[in-house]
């Protein structure tokens, strides 16, 4: 039984499928940028939270001293 390719001159075509036109990838890509965004944003808000954090410890052990 043959695979969904086949070989012309030693080439491996991908035969029933077409490759996906461009807006396929404008798309997904859009999607991506825009979930990179908003990972973006959360990893800010963490970072600051973070940092808010850091400071309320090192206040406390101040303190505490």
């Amino acid at each position: 039984m043959k695979s969904k390719r086949t070989e012309l001159n030693g080439n491996p075509l991908q035969t029933g499928a077409e490759f996906p036109n461009a807006r396929y990838f404008q798309i997904h890509f859009q999607y991506l940028h825009e979930i990179i965004g908003d990972l973006k944003v959360q990893v800010d808000k963490a970072n600051q939270q973070i940092a808010e954090l850091q400071l309320q410890i090192q206040d406390h052990a101040d303190s505490n001293n």
